[in-house]
């Protein structure tokens, strides 16, 4: 799949998927210094959309706790998966 250029914060970012190896065991990683949201390519419903918003909320709004961080990202997970199922 191609990655997707973003504007976060005004700057322009890259949302890719990646091989689990990329990521060290995590699900998806943020690297401020590349501007670069990486996923893990083996996530599939739920947890890919879970895992997205909580890296888009990594990029956008890095001092965020990091607890409300994975409640907001569980909370529109739940809540967009929901919409697109129904």
């Amino acid at each position: 799949m191609a990655a997707l250029k973003l504007t976060i914060n005004g700057e322009p970012w890259t949302l890719r998927y990646v091989q689990p190896r990329s990521v060290k065991g995590d699900s998806g990683r943020c690297d401020y210094e590349k501007r670069r949201i990486s996923l893990r390519n083996t996530e599939q419903g739920i947890e890919r959309l879970d895992t997205l918003f909580h890296e888009l909320f990594e990029a956008r709004l890095p001092d965020l706790d990091h607890g409300v961080k994975d409640e907001l990202a569980a909370l529109f997970a739940k809540a967009t998966w929901w919409a697109l199922m129904e």
